[in-house]
This record gives structure tokens, sequence and C-alpha cells, in this order.
């Protein structure tokens, strides 16, 4: 097989190599099943040839769009915890990895299973590795943001990694690349059990990227949202204060009236920051 390509061909030979019984995915497109348990086969058997992994990774981010219960019923779940712990020094390989958690925990019919193999330890481990590369810590949180859906694993997820968790986001929220992705994982995270309490620190970090950005309308939509899902933990609202969050809420209220999202969130900010002071 040429080096880092999954040819069709080889995908062909590697049928016969699955467990009898490993084709039934129980999805109701049987067109669906070989490609999702094939994916998860070529993951576990040729787990140490570090080129296709990272072309299956990237097939297996596809297929979990649209099929992520028959690659959940061929064992995705468990696979990609083990293709991380395998490659836990290659920032190559994390970014797929990391991009494959988070398209399956999009799923809700998946995600529990995904929470028990426990990704977690893992994705927040990456982020621990490479602190200063991007990819990985963007990956880190588009991993993490859905997984917080799940209460408990959320409270989990917030105990072993809320640090590393923060410092990707001031990482994401100090570039003009990534601030509209930082703010909108905030904004999640600011809604998820255990997390909620723990994200002081950012006030400062999303009222300054709105304000940096206030020309940019997409930005101060989600902006705004972060700032008003911040405000719901009683904590941050000195804080908010503080850094001037009614004013920057305020400014981007007057510069966007016709932004519905936002005049609704910045009410709801203005009611709580105004309560008291």
């Amino acid at each position: 097989m040429p080096s880092g390509a999954l040819s069709a061909a080889y995908l062909r030979r590697s049928t016969p190599l699955l467990p009898a019984g490993s084709i039934g995915c129980h999805v109701r497109s049987r067109r669906n099943r070989a490609p999702c348990s094939i994916s998860v086969e070529v993951l576990s058997r040729y787990l140490y040839e570090q080129e296709l992994m990272a072309v299956v990774l990237k097939a297996a981010g596809h297929l979990a769009k649209e099929h992520a219960a028959a690659l959940s019923d061929a064992g995705a779940c468990e696979a990609v915890v083990q293709v991380l712990n395998a490659y836990a020094h290659q920032p190559s390989t994390l970014w797929w990895y990391l991009n494959v958690v988070a398209d399956l925990a999009q799923h809700d019919d998946v995600r529990g299973r995904l929470c028990a193999a426990d990704p977690g330890p893992a994705v927040i481990r990456a982020m621990q590795l490479f602190p200063p590369v991007v990819k990985v810590q963007m990956g880190g949180i588009l991993a993490i943001t859905p997984l917080t859906r799940s209460g408990a694993y959320s409270r989990q997820l917030a105990d072993i990694g809320s640090r590393e968790v923060m410092t990707a986001i001031e990482l994401a929220l100090s570039s003009p690349h990534t601030v509209a992705f930082g703010l909108a994982g905030l904004a999640v995270l600011a809604e998820a059990e255990g997390f909620s309490d723990r994200l002081g620190p950012a006030c400062a970090g999303a009222v300054a990227a709105v304000d940096a950005y206030a020309d940019l309308e997409a930005i101060a939509k989600t902006g705004v949202l972060a700032i008003s899902h911040l405000a719901n933990a009683t904590a941050n609202l000195p804080l908010l204060r503080q850094c001037g969050a009614l004013e920057t809420v305020t400014a981007a209220v007057q510069r966007y009236p016709q932004n519905e999202d936002i005049l609704i969130e910045a009410s709801a900010v203005l009611a709580k920051l105004g309560e008291e002071g």
C-alpha cells in the first residue's frame, strides 16, 4: 500500500481480517456497515502504523458526522482512546484523534458510550503535553465542550482539567485567528456542570476580546453570549464589573441594535450586573 494512503483495494483486502459478525454495526443501511467496522478494525489492528492511523482517523472523523452510531457500535469510542494513548507524543495524530472525539461526542446516542470509554484523561494529558501547540489546544476544547453535556462526566472533566481548559481558552482569546472559537467554547463551558464556577479568570479575557474586535458582529454576538453565561455564576459578577463588562455589552448593543441575539443576551447581562453597585 502506498505510504500515507488508504486505498479502496487495501480496504477490500482488509475485510476478511474482521472477526465473524463484526460487520454488523446495527445501523439501518447495510451500505454503511463495512466502512465503520473496517475503520475501527484498522485502528485496532494496525495501531502502531503512524501514517495509516492519521489517514484512518481522518476517515473516521468524516464517518462520525453522519454515522456516529455505527462507528460506536463497531467499537470506535474505545479504539480512539487506545490510539491517543499510543500516540500521546505525536501532536499531528492528536489533532485528528481530538476531532474524532468531538464528532462522536456531538451525538446524544453515542455520548454515553464515549464517556464510559473515558477519553477525558487522554484529552487533558494531550493539552498538558503541548501547551504552545494551538491545534492541540483547540482540539482539546473542541473535544471537551460536547462531552460536558453529560453532567456527571462534565464534573469529572472539571476536576481533572479545569486548569488546562482555562489555559487553552486564554490561548484562543489571544489570537485573531482563534478568538471566535475561544469565545464559543467559553460560552459552552460557562454553562457546564463543574466548570461554571471555575471560569472567573476568563472574564477579563472575554471582555477584552469583544473590545478588541468590536467592529466584527460575529465576535460581538459570541462574546456577549459568553459574558452572559459567565454572569450566571454569582462569583463572576464582581469580576465582570471590574473588567468593564457592563460598558462592553452596552457598546455592543449600540453598535448592533438590529442583532436580536445580542439584544437578548445583553439584557440578561445588564440585569445581572445592575443588581449591585
